[in-house]
């Protein structure tokens, strides 16, 4: 219960008992007032009528009569019955007026008593439902009442309560959510394994087998041996770099760094790929800077170059420009390929999504390490294409005064 309400309450109870007590006795004090009052004049009365031999019982009845108040029988006894002392129906007035007192501070005192209960039932609802809720909550139910409107403490510990259910259901739905999303890769991951291991598998079984086989056929299978372990090996390390990306454990080394230099480094990682289809790279010339970290940039752009090559026809262009401005600075990197669907663009960030007509060789995970790359670093990828006109990937990255 909030202390202040309490404190409140008793002061409230302590201030009606003290105002009508105060009255009660006033009351008190002003009937022994008349009392006393009233056998002095009844003494004085007395007094001065001892010589026609009337005495104080005399005086008593005369002033009980009825007909006294039309008769000028007092005034020559210098006695006004419009005084309090003299009036006898003063102690009757008195009396009714002790009763209402009585009455009105003792229904006032109940009132605040039953306010004191309402609050005190309410308070004992209010804590019998956070227990309740607690319960539920031990249960793993998290759909509790909505907040109350009071300033009450147990108002604001369900409130508080209240707002911790919403918490752990949202950290329950996610961890659900993060099962689902492992379940789905393990899946994926175990049939991305598959194909290659079957593929060693198969190509080691012929070599032991073929105890005669020719130099330049066990060359064939080696090499191909050889590609299916580079493809693991691929596989493995960017998963390895996805999940640390997930559990937030990795370190940027941000630092000024020429846009043209990154481009530059990450063209040449696929130089090769992209020598092999015959593929030109045009690059900007632009003194351009972000400020970044250059070791996991170049690898976010060597794998949205290494998709423009695998999409792209042979003898095609590749055309990589930069375009800043006062809020970004931004990387295009577009190809003259098969293009996209709208649909296929939706997904195409998602790890081991493979679009219809995806290189047989991909694995679906470089587009998915590169977003995790660049919006780790403060930045922004986007997609636009059309099928059978190209595709165009957007890298934004935010200057420091406007992220």
């Amino acid at each position: 219960m909030n202390k202040n309400y309490k404190k409140t309450i008793i002061a409230m109870l302590v201030l009606v008992f003290a105002i009508g007590a105060a009255a009660v006795f006033g009351n008190y004090l002003a009937y022994r007032s008349y009392i006393s009052e009233q056998n002095r004049i009844i003494e004085n009365m007395a007094a001065l009528m001892a010589d026609e031999g009337i005495g104080e019982k005399d005086i008593m009845a005369i002033l009980n009569s009825k007909d006294l108040e039309d008769s000028d029988f007092l005034d020559k006894y210098g006695i006004d019955l419009n005084k309090e002392a003299v009036n006898l129906n003063a102690p009757k007035i008195i009396q009714n007026q002790t009763i209402m007192t009585i009455l009105l501070f003792g229904g006032l005192a109940l009132g605040v008593a039953y306010v004191f209960y309402r609050h005190e039932k309410n308070q004992n609802k209010m804590i019998r439902q956070v227990i309740g809720e607690l319960e539920r909550i031990n249960q793993k139910t998290y759909d509790l009442p909505w907040a109350i409107d009071d300033n009450s403490e147990i108002a604001i510990l369900h409130n508080e309560l209240h707002k911790t259910a919403i918490i752990l259901k949202e950290a329950a739905d996610n961890s659900l959510k993060d099962k689902l999303r492992l379940k789905d890769a393990l899946l994926d991951i175990s049939h991305q394994l598959k194909t290659p291991l079957t593929g060693i598998a198969i190509a080691i079984d012929n070599i032991l087998d073929d105890k005669e086989m020719d130099g330049q056929t066990r060359r064939r299978f080696l090499l191909h041996i050889r590609h299916q372990i580079d493809h693991i090996n691929y596989l493995v390390i960017s998963l390895l770099k996805l999940s640390r990306f997930d559990t937030n454990t990795i370190d940027f080394t941000r630092k000024a760094v020429a846009v043209s230099e990154l481009i530059n480094d990450a063209v040449y990682d696929i130089a090769l790929l992209a020598d092999l289809k015959g593929i030109t790279i045009s690059k900007p010339q632009n003194d351009a800077v972000i400020e970044c970290d250059p070791k996991w940039q170049k690898e976010a752009l060597s794998n949205i170059l290494k998709n423009a090559v695998e999409h792209s026809d042979k003898q095609g262009k590749i055309t990589v420009s930069i375009d800043t401005n006062r809020i970004y600075t931004a990387i295009s990197i577009e190809d003259e390929g098969e293009g996209m669907s709208k649909e296929d663009q939706k997904r195409i960030f998602e790890r081991f999504f493979k679009a219809k007509n995806s290189h047989f060789d991909s694995v679906g995970i470089g587009l998915a390490l590169s977003k995790a790359i660049i919006e780790k670093d403060g930045g922004r990828i986007d997609v636009s294409s059309k099928s059978g006109q190209g595709t165009i990937f957007q890298i934004k990255y935010y200057h420091q005064d406007y992220c």
